[in-house]
């Protein structure tokens, strides 16, 4: 009875903050500077002036044609870069750019990463089959590596790219906060068990979303330790931390920044692998859209069981009735040991660098 929906991308011992030379570290600016600095944001602030750290060790960042509401400076630094951080938008550019600059092929250690925007892959490489098939073979050509956050149908030689921090959900006091939210977590301060939380920014209708509001309704899920709230956002990173598990059904996004929140926090994210078809805007113009269950699906979404073996501690589910007690238990169990580590090691710009070089395989 539902029809498709389809992805709308068109409309931060653990110190508070990272140790060595600080020009303003006692300033507000610049204990927020070293925040955003410090941990993997990749989603800038509007017309940001600065790129958080993590971007600007890219060679190239296009950011151009931006997505809709959000805007900030790119730079090629170079003409034959080793680095190129692309909004997804900006896919056809770099295609055009590689082949009119004549790249030198094959160049070893060479990579792209593709994020900071809804736009999934499938759309990002073209309208059509013809036209998927030319931007995959210049990539293929002159990348050894590409990394698509929103990584919605698995293809060979494109891995996924895990999200980051977003400074939008940052602002007006919000890094303070998540600094002294990651200083204060604890595995051994959590009272409750699984928070259900979203629409408070974004009120979207997919079809994880409705799911997941069915069941976080039930009285199942109550049983279970599942609360359905909603927190001001000054104290979202706080309330977060109290709980063992975050359930989170897709947004505009296949990947949610929430995902990275709670993993700060060490806080255990559920995430919804969910179904999509092939389908058609136009006679000429193909692409993914996401449905209710696995009957008549093409596929499933390929962005979490590619985290997963990144080595990001996740419960994957096909369906919500899978969080219940006995199974929260489970993951509880075999996940938590695993949170700190994962934390120090993989969630920092320069863990996010030692995943798109290469260094690491799997993070943890």
């Amino acid at each position: 009875s539902f029809k498709p929906w389809r992805m709308p991308w068109a409309a931060p011992a653990w110190p508070l903050l990272p140790p060595g030379p600080l020009a303003e570290a006692n300033t507000a600016s610049g204990r927020y500077r070293a925040f955003v600095d410090h941990f993997p944001v990749t989603q800038p602030a509007y017309e940001a002036k600065v790129l958080p750290a993590f971007l600007d060790r890219f060679d190239w960042v296009l950011a151009e044609p931006s997505p809709p509401g959000f805007r900030f400076p790119g730079r090629r630094r170079c003409h034959d870069p080793a680095s190129v951080f692309a909004v997804p938008e900006a896919l056809p550019e770099l295609v055009r750019l590689v082949t009119e600059e004549r790249w030198r092929p094959g160049r070893r250690g060479r990579f792209a990463v593709f994020a900071a925007s809804d736009l999934p892959l499938s759309r990002a490489l073209g309208r059509n089959a013809e036209e998927r098939a030319h931007s995959l073979g210049v990539l293929r050509t002159f990348f050894e590596t590409v990394f698509f956050e929103a990584l919605d149908v698995p293809l060979t030689g494109i891995q996924v790219m895990p999200i980051g921090l977003a400074e939008f959900y940052l602002a007006r006091g919000v890094a303070s906060n998540a600094s002294a939210a990651i200083a204060a977590a604890s595995l051994d301060r959590k009272p409750r068990w699984a928070l259900a939380a979203w629409n408070a920014y974004w009120r979207l209708t997919n079809p994880s979303r409705l799911q997941a509001g069915r069941f976080a309704s039930t009285e199942t899920a109550r049983r279970s330790g599942v609360e359905l709230a909603t927190f001001e956002r000054r104290s979202w990173w706080g309330e977060l931390a109290r709980y063992r598990f975050l359930l989170i059904p897709m947004g505009s996004r296949i990947q949610c920044v929430k995902m990275i929140e709670a993993l700060l926090v060490l806080t255990v994210p559920i995430v919804h692998r969910a179904w999509y078809v092939w389908g058609f805007e136009s006679p000429d113009e193909s692409m993914v859209h996401a449905v209710h269950d696995a009957a008549g699906a093409d596929g499933v979404y390929a962005a979490h069981d590619g985290l997963l073996r990144l080595g990001f501690p996740l419960a994957v589910v096909d369906h919500w009735a899978e969080v219940k007690r006995g199974n929260m238990s489970r993951w509880w169990r075999t996940l938590a040991p695993r949170l700190v580590s994962f934390r120090r090691n993989c969630l920092t710009a320069e863990g996010y660098w030692s995943i798109v070089t290469g260094r690491v395989s799997r993070c943890e």
